[in-house]
């Protein structure tokens, strides 16, 4: 069962387009999600600079949940430190690095002093990746453990394989594009449209793969079924929704889904990724 501690709301549809989202919503409407989620107990929002107006908005809204944000990139240390100098706001949890080659751009020893600067401000410090082998060069090797923000969706389970592989703990790890950026609500038309010249493999793979027809249908029953399975390890999972509405849908979907109508355990042994969702058209 998914539990409001484990889900965190993202906020980057809020306030500019996202995936298969094109419309923002009004400053009033967004104040009203923020303090939406806090009454009901959901573990953060999330959010970036790179969100529109999105973060500063959440920030003016003063509320007392918690929010994981993000760095911008940045290439040297000075720049880091400007960044972080200016967040002062107390309801931080979780700052990420948005740069998903910052590990390559600097040193083990540079990252730790990164973090040790993260902690002296209060918050923790945290990865957004989307391969494994950034997984691979920070892991086990900073001075404190970190929050790592990864991809997982039904097209693409490798980083829930590799956690479940390496027995990484949950409380590491938040799971997010798990709506595919909007691919599982398009009608069968448009899904082909979306996936472009990839859709003839990534139809067969899936097919094979799950044996059932690649759907708008079947897709949805295969998302809730996945977050109902993950939600039931712990991890905490993040996830774009744009309207009390739109939460109190999704909440539904996720307590009506089977959960035990799919294999996840055999499924996710023997995963590959069929798509790579955020190099999608959408």
């Amino acid at each position: 069962m998914l539990l409001m501690k484990n889900l965190i709301v993202g906020s980057a549809g809020w306030r500019s387009p996202y995936g298969t989202n094109k419309k923002i919503i009004s400053e009033l409407s967004l104040k009203s999600l923020v303090n939406y989620a806090y009454e009901h107990n959901f573990k953060a929002i999330d959010t970036a600079p790179a969100y529109g107006d999105a973060e500063e908005l959440i920030f003016k809204c003063k509320s007392k949940i918690n929010i994981d944000t993000k760095l911008n990139n940045f290439i040297s240390l000075n720049e880091f430190y400007d960044q972080l100098k200016n967040l002062k706001h107390n309801s931080i949890q979780t700052l990420y690095f948005h740069d998903p080659e910052v590990a390559n751009k600097f040193s083990i020893e540079d990252l730790n002093n990164c973090q040790k600067e993260i902690k002296s401000s209060g918050f923790q410090l945290g990865f957004s990746i989307y391969d494994t082998s950034s997984l691979d060069k920070t892991f086990g090797k900073l001075n404190s453990h970190s929050m790592y923000q990864v991809p997982l969706n039904i097209f693409d389970l490798k980083f829930l394989k590799l956690t479940e592989e390496r027995a990484i703990p949950s409380k590491h790890v938040v799971f997010r594009s798990l709506f595919s950026r909007g691919l599982i609500f398009l009608h069968n038309k448009e899904i082909q449209q979306a996936l472009g010249k990839k859709f003839a493999k990534v139809k067969h793979n899936f097919e094979k793969f799950y044996q059932l027809s690649l759907s708008s249908e079947s897709m949805e029953s295969l998302t809730f079924s996945l977050i109902n399975y993950i939600s039931n390890s712990g991890h905490d999972i993040l996830i774009g929704l744009n309207s009390i509405k739109e939460i109190e849908l999704f909440l539904e979907k996720v307590k009506k889904s089977p959960k035990d109508n799919f294999d996840w355990p055999n499924l996710i042994k023997k995963s590959q990724t069929m798509s790579k969702i955020e190099e999608l058209n959408l």
